[in-house]
């Protein structure tokens, strides 16, 4: 995952899980130390079995493991009095891994080297150090195991020439090291991957169902969403409203409503006439809807719309199916009018026109030009084209108006 796409918060959260599991899993590993230390104690001092623990300095192997006792039991104690951004660094797992291997080694030179079996006990402190420090350092534990191991082969060859060193077991540690820092630094990597898609993945959905809420809400469309039983487990604010229900949420459905629904159950093709749950409340269509497909019998989701939008709706239909209607009767009144228009302007040009004719030919140019903006008005209305205001002087206007009244009332008196 690109971190680009990483959410702060998501890796915030992820950051505080993981110093939070690492500080347990550190509480937990300086006990295994302490527990280590005292089996290593006990299996050196019994003597029911034969064991290679301390064969060569029976001795400094008896103080060395008492003495590793005593500061792994410190440090377990410690971490409970150490403060928290003191585990923040992992300068302190590693010191306290690489204290181990150095400790371990030494116990494994006293042993008699690798053929003592205690260079396996290295294993469990680089895979915890493998969780609890970064690839890079968890690499770099395993390869100062890997060299201790071999230099003290190389070092018990010089000081017991006698004792058989093994050198093949030796390096097959090592490369047994490296393998188990590498394979668990990947898993913890893509175990820290997965964490941070499932939280993002898991933040996301909330959200999303955060905005479905809000739109749910916000819809002035009522959903209701019934069981098996009929009975209401969710429901918005706006079929609260259109049902006329209170502040508390319904045990069961309105008896219209279920009863519609009941039937709808029984055939999945019964469409329910609208219906009013109280006078007060308007009248109702409902539709439904199942949550799991071609399963009526289980949740359903029940829709309920207000018929008095519907016909509402319904009726700016037909007021737009007339305007378009009177858009095209004022078209074919148009082509009339300007022939009337015309002939009455090349009427008016004759010369053998009286004064009486000439008037009657000016009455038809002022009421085909009235007539024309009837048209004009209705035109407009019906491309419904957006208003653009302007600015002009009322008092001009106002005389041109009544200049224009008074010329088509003279006309209607002279008609």
């Amino acid at each position: 995952m690109a971190n680009a796409s990483i959410r702060p918060e998501v890796l915030d959260e992820v950051e505080r899980r993981r110093f939070r599991n690492n500080l347990l899993l550190l509480k937990i590993y300086n006990y295994y130390r302490v527990l280590v230390g005292i089996a290593l104690l006990l299996a050196f001092l019994q003597e029911l079995l034969p064991v290679r623990l301390g064969q060569l300095y029976p001795r400094e192997f008896l103080w060395l493991t008492l003495f590793y006792i005593a500061l792994n039991l410190a440090g377990a104690l410690g971490t409970h009095a150490l403060p928290r951004h003191w585990f923040q660094r992992q300068i302190l797992a590693v010191s306290i891994i690489l204290a181990d291997v150095v400790f371990l080694v030494i116990l494994v030179h006293f042993s008699g080297g690798v053929a003592s079996g205690l260079g396996l006990m290295l294993l469990v402190s680089i895979a915890a150090g493998s969780v609890l420090v970064t690839r890079r350092a968890g690499a770099f534990i395993a390869a100062v195991a890997s060299i201790a191991l071999l230099y003290e082969e190389f070092f018990l060859s010089l000081t017991v020439p006698a004792l058989f060193n093994d050198y093949f077991q030796a390096g097959l540690l090592g490369t047994t090291f490296f393998a188990a820092a590498l394979s668990i630094s990947t898993i913890s990597m893509r175990l820290r991957g997965s964490e941070i898609r499932s939280m993002t993945t898991a933040i996301e959905l909330e959200e999303l169902e955060r905005i479905n809420r809000s739109i749910v809400a916000r819809m002035r469309t009522g959903i209701l969403v019934v069981d098996a039983d009929n009975q209401v487990r969710t429901l918005n604010p706006a079929a609260r409203e259109l049902l006329g229900l209170g502040a508390r949420d319904p045990a069961r459905l309105p008896a219209p409503l279920n009863e519609a629904l009941t039937a709808w159950r029984a055939d999945s093709s019964f469409r329910a006439a609208p219906f009013r749950t109280d006078h007060g409340t308007p009248e109702v269509r409902i539709n439904f809807a199942p949550v799991v497909p071609d399963d009526p019998n289980a949740e359903v989701i029940v829709y309920l719309e207000d018929n008095s939008d519907i016909q509402h709706q319904a009726q700016q239909l037909k007021l737009a199916a007339l305007g378009r209607l009177s858009g095209t009767i004022a078209h074919e009144i148009r082509n009339p009018l300007g022939a009337i228009s015309h002939a009455a302007q090349l009427l008016s040009e004759s010369q053998n026109l009286d004064r009486g004719d000439e008037r009657l030919t000016n009455i038809i140019h002022s009421h085909c030009k009235r007539l024309n903006g009837v048209i004009e008005n209705v035109l407009e209305l019906s491309r419904r084209q957006t208003a653009r205001p302007e600015r002009f002087n009322l008092a001009d206007w106002l005389t041109s108006f009544a200049a224009d009244f008074r010329a088509l009332d003279a006309d209607a008196e002279l008609e």
